[in-house]
């Protein structure tokens, strides 16, 4: 019987003085592996999505800590029988999740590490779930872009129409439209796009901002269905995850990401002239 692969996808936001060092160091151990996947680098920290045997990714994570400190990478893990990566690709980037125009040299300090006078508060799973069982009044964001909510969210959820979450930087118009007197709550597939997005609408002056805590996936991990429709898009070779986090391998169309009928090939009717 072949072995289980582990998918971890994780994030953290920590200082990172030499990004090169770490670099190098996290090429190094891989290559002790047969890990794939892909592992980005920045003086905001480390982001990072891979697939191996559960020993490669002990000894990975382990070996990030000794040279890193880093021990408590925001994670989740999802299983599958073959590795959905086609390649490992590390790579040092000015930012964790893209901000800026291409070709800027600005980049903003938004991430929500403790230091922004107008943090974004982490909300669990579980505190999630009651304040939807109970109805509670709160304006629900989803933070991705539309081509992942068209394939699954939570229920009533509203989004801000980004194509790239490089748009939200041109939206405070559409921002100032969201009742500022509730609770907005952000979310995503992880939760790393929430902890550039979060703080950003703390300083428009909403009341209230949180981000679900590890994102759609830890809450399908606990929940399932319960308050969420559809699948759920992840950056590899499985595409989409239902609700058990078990893949699905929707079929999109490489040009606008629509779901793919069974009688299209890599592109929709309406982008088949691309091909």
């Amino acid at each position: 019987m072949p072995q289980q692969i582990t998918n971890i996808a994780g994030y953290k936001y920590t200082a990172i003085d030499d990004t090169t060092e770490v670099f190098e160091h996290a090429r190094s151990v891989c290559s002790h592996t047969h890990i794939k996947g892909n592992i980005f680098i920045s003086s905001e920290g480390i982001n990072l999505g891979i697939a191996s045997t559960q020993s490669d990714i002990d000894y990975f994570l382990q070996e990030l800590n000794k040279k890193c400190g880093i021990s408590d990478l925001l994670l989740n893990t999802t299983f599958s029988e073959t590795i959905p990566f086609k390649r490992l690709l590390i790579k040092v980037r000015k930012e964790l999740v893209p901000t800026q125009p291409i070709g800027s040299d600005d980049v903003p300090s938004t991430s929500n590490n403790g230091n922004s006078k107008n943090n974004a508060h982490h909300l669990s799973a579980e505190d999630f779930k009651k304040w939807l069982d109970e109805g509670k009044d709160i304006t629900l964001l989803d933070m991705r872009n539309t081509f992942e909510i068209d394939l699954g969210s939570f229920n009533h959820s509203k989004n801000l129409g980004m194509r790239n979450f490089r748009d939200i930087v041109g939206l405070q118009e559409k921002i100032n439209q969201l009742p500022k007197d509730k609770p907005v709550v952000t979310f995503c597939t992880g939760g790393i796009r929430c902890e550039k997005g979060a703080p950003i609408l703390a300083t428009y002056g909403f009341k209230e901002v949180y981000q679900l805590e590890g994102g759609i996936i830890k809450y399908l991990e606990k929940y399932q269905n319960q308050h969420w429709h559809g699948e759920c898009f992840v950056f590899d070779d499985r595409v989409c995850l239902d609700e058990k986090l078990q893949p699905t391998y929707t079929r999109l169309c490489r040009h606008c990401q629509i779901v793919l009928s069974d009688e299209e090939g890599e592109y929709c009717e309406n982008c088949a002239h691309l091909a």
